[in-house]
């Protein structure tokens, strides 16, 4: 499951919410103890499947999808995020805003060391955000608002930013939070052996570039203690069917499972863990201002729309039961979440047609929607739901490799997207700026804009909490979409493991797993 930039969320949500076996499955070097054991020994090894080759380990190149569990465990982090999403210190030891939000403090721990012996500075983590800023790649939105970066000390890092950035808080536990070893940061030898300071080497000698990653323990690591496993390993497993397979018959340790499976599993002894959240399904809007369907510019078509659908037994009967219904894009577990609002519309077909007679449409209208590889399961719900109440629907192929250019360059008015939950400041990058690449008609608000320039101008994550609700409000009162549901997960975990990402935290890191009690 790989990110390649912005535009591509979306797709990263089908491998993550719609291909089974695309969030996590996971192999270990021992199988599985009998059912009749006394007990399952304490494993010290791990390992974990993704389903295409890694990128490169580059800091320029580094991907937030699978790949994450190679390059999180070689490389430090200056923060993480605990169970509840909150950000928590890690290289960092704590951090400050300036009143004007245009300056960020951060301490480091002063007893880091990289892979080599090196110490861990200020002029590394400078060195690895110049670099990111300097060379283009999948994460150049996240640094540019940064000007500068300064280093008063050796263990004091000052972040000088253009305009306030909301999102830079949470880019620390991930990408832009990552230290590289100064001298090596640009190195051509990064891409496949990169130094870190994280609680993993790379071991290359046990390592096939493609196939099989071993990654091994550094005991002098300055947490070493928070990390049971000793190896871990990722493998490429490109089909799904296969991990749950090779979970069966005792090859994985932990795998994504299905609702068909679950209770076999349960009955071999193997613990089932539901994560509720971890894509949103959404019928975008996308031609809010009327440009190509005049009728989806009255709020009354968009409304009776987000009243069109049976969001109950869409996820009973299609997702098996795996999610849940939701009428926001945002995650459950975020800061921008309204429980209010997940009762906004109820499921009223009659109403419906009332709204689009009122808004001068009794007969309905006709819209074409592009047929993309993740939307077929769903398109006869959503074209029988939408022609219930009179909007008739075309489904237009879509080859694999037009997806990004026929959702982000505007070509229908309305589109049937998947995108992984994030944190809200890039849910709204995606989804509602002015410039996001699921508002390619560029539809604005003057009350949108003023929230997301008081949003832009508010760094304290307590401040931003109820921005984040009003704009919330916003797009669902003013139906700028009709969100339908949450795409949700089964991870399955074999004796002596146990899996602990939850909604609110599912980073690709070694830290979602451990070794049960």
């Amino acid at each position: 499951m790989q990110v390649t930039s912005m535009r591509h969320r979306g797709i990263r949500a089908v491998a993550s919410a719609i291909v089974a076996g695309a969030v996590i499955s996971t192999a270990v070097g021992c199988a599985p103890a009998a059912q009749n054991e006394p007990s399952t020994p304490v494993p010290d090894s791990l390992a974990v499947s993704t389903l295409r080759q890694p990128s490169a380990f580059n800091v320029t190149s580094l991907s937030e999808g699978n790949d994450a569990y190679i390059w999180s465990s070689i490389y430090d982090r200056l923060l993480v995020k605990d169970a509840d999403g909150n950000l928590q210190p890690n290289a960092a030891t704590g951090w400050e805003y300036s009143s004007d939000g245009l300056t960020l403090t951060v301490k480091l721990r002063e007893d880091m060391k990289f892979s080599n012996g090196d110490q861990v500075t200020s002029q590394d983590v400078k060195a690895t955000i110049d670099n990111l800023k300097s060379k283009p790649g999948p994460h150049t939105d996240k640094v540019v608002l940064i000007t500068s970066v300064d280093t008063p000390d050796d263990f004091t890092v000052v972040i000088n930013l253009s305009q306030p950035d909301p999102s830079l808080l949470h880019n620390l536990a991930a990408v832009v939070g990552v230290i590289a070893d100064a001298d090596n940061v640009g190195a051509e030898t990064a891409a496949t052996n990169p130094v870190g300071s994280g609680p993993y080497t790379l071991d290359t000698s046990a390592t096939t570039q493609g196939s099989v990653y071993t990654l091994k323990k550094r005991e002098d690591y300055w947490n070493a203690d928070a990390y049971p496993f000793k190896t871990f390993t990722v493998k490429v497993i490109s089909d799904s069917t296969a991990a749950e397979n090779a979970l069966r018959s005792g090859e994985l340790n932990v795998a994504m499972t299905g609702p068909a499976s679950k209770a076999a599993l349960e009955a071999q002894n193997y613990g089932i863990t539901s994560i509720d959240a971890v894509a949103v399904g959404v019928i975008k809007i996308v031609d809010r201002a009327g440009a190509m369907q005049p009728a989806l510019a009255d709020p009354r078509v968009r409304k009776a729309i987000n009243m069109a659908f049976d969001r109950e037994q869409i996820v009973k009967n299609i997702n098996q039961g795996v999610g849940s219904p939701t009428q926001q894009v945002f995650s459950p577990a975020g800061d921008a979440f309204v429980e209010e609002a997940q009762k906004t519309y109820d499921f009223d077909v009659e109403g419906a047609k009332q709204l689009m007679a009122e808004a001068g449409y009794p007969d309905g209208f006709s819209v074409t929607m592009p047929s993309l590889v993740f939307t077929t399961p769903f398109e006869p719900t959503i074209k029988q739901a939408l022609e219930n109440i009179g909007i008739k629907v075309t489904w237009e192929p879509i080859p694999p490799q037009n997806t990004t250019s026929a959702v982000g360059g505007g070509k229908y008015p309305m589109v049937f997207w998947f995108d992984g939950l994030n944190i809200p400041a890039r849910m709204l990058k995606t989804h509602y700026t002015p410039t996001a690449f699921l508002n390619p008609m560029r539809n604005e608000d003057p009350k949108l804009n003023a929230l997301l320039e008081k949003l832009n101008k508010t760094v304290d994550p307590a401040d931003q909490k109820p921005i984040y609700q009003d704009i919330t409000r916003f797009v669902t009162e003013n139906a700028w979409d009709a969100p339908v549901f949450y795409s949700g997960a089964l991870v399955a975990t074999a004796p002596g493991y146990e899996y602990k990402g939850t909604v609110a935290n599912q980073f690709s890191s070694i830290q979602l797993f451990g070794v049960s009690k």
